[in-house]
């Protein structure tokens, strides 16, 4: 872009702000101008805009200036974007031999792809995954965080998943955005995760089957219900027990009567049917999602 920014500096005041300092968020001192004024190609813009000067460095307003010369700026995941006319939401940037077609969530940006890595962390609030990508040394500094939001496509095996089928330990190929924070481990937004938990030729059931079991508890989540079901011989034993994922695709119903039912319907004795997901976590109890739940007559 051709355009030229002149910014005409005078004297100082002073003022305490809060400024982001990667990686950590502290409080420092900066000076503030209002007399600062900004000229574009000789006429002045950004008249109630203010720029911030600390430890010798001028800090500007991004959405303004990027206003100003064209640019679409956009915050998110505490990223910044910055579309320039050069770069619309419809291209597609090429990174070697693969490619990521942007869209309207997805900024036009070089996509990273990592072919093969190790999961090695779930957030509690599930909106981060830790990964280690192949032939790195297991520490801290080789691993990277990656940021879900609603946008982030989630499969395994080829099929759509969610984060309740991630188990620790997974192979997984991912495509994550350039833009990375200079934390350790760096975090960055994540476009796609793929998990593969077959080999070459296998082949996993649609649903598997749970019969003999009751509800031990019944919670509430960010992305739905967990219901806890154990078999009916000793219902309490962790060793016997399963997390169910429960969404909004879960079929709930009686055996009888056919009637819908909904997750927080469920009470504890209860004794069911379920039908789940063949992918399972490796933690005790192992968690899966609940594809079908089936209340039997007491």
């Amino acid at each position: 872009m051709s355009k030229k920014l002149l910014m005409l500096l005078t004297a100082m005041g002073t003022l305490s702000v809060t400024l982001i300092a990667a990686p950590i968020v502290k409080d420092v001192t900066a000076k503030l101008d209002p007399t600062i004024t900004f000229n574009l190609n000789g006429e002045q813009v950004m008249k109630d805009s203010n720029a911030l000067m600390y430890n010798d460095t001028l800090y500007l307003p991004v959405r303004a200036i990027g206003t100003e010369l064209g640019a679409e700026i956009n915050y998110k995941d505490k990223v910044v974007y910055i579309e320039t006319e050069e770069t619309t939401m419809n291209e597609v940037r090429t990174k070697g031999s693969e490619s990521v077609e942007a869209t309207e969530t997805t900024p036009a940006l070089e996509a990273v792809r990592i072919e093969s890595a190790t999961l090695k962390d779930i957030d509690a609030d599930g909106t981060q995954l830790t990964i280690l990508p192949a032939g790195k040394e297991d520490i801290a500094a080789n691993m990277i965080i990656l940021n879900l939001s609603e946008e982030t496509t989630i499969t395994v095996d080829g099929k759509e998943a969610t984060l309740a089928d991630l188990s620790l330990g997974m192979e997984l190929s991912v495509s994550h955005s350039q833009m990375m924070t200079r934390s350790l481990p760096p975090q960055t937004p994540a476009f796609t995760v793929e998990a593969k938990t077959t080999t070459e030729g296998e082949t996993l059931p649609e649903s598997i089957t749970l019969e003999d079991v009751q509800v031990v508890e019944v919670n509430k989540t960010n992305f739905g219900y967990q219901v806890t079901v154990g078999k009916n011989e000793n219902p309490e034993n962790p060793e016997n027990q399963t997390i169910l994922n429960v969404n909004d695709d879960t079929l709930i119903h009686h055996e009888k009567n056919k009637m819908i039912y909904k997750a927080e319907d469920l009470e504890k004795g209860m004794k069911v049917t379920v039908k789940h997901s063949p992918i399972m976590t490796l933690s005790l109890p192992g968690q899966t999602t609940a594809f079908e739940i089936t209340i039997l007559a007491q």
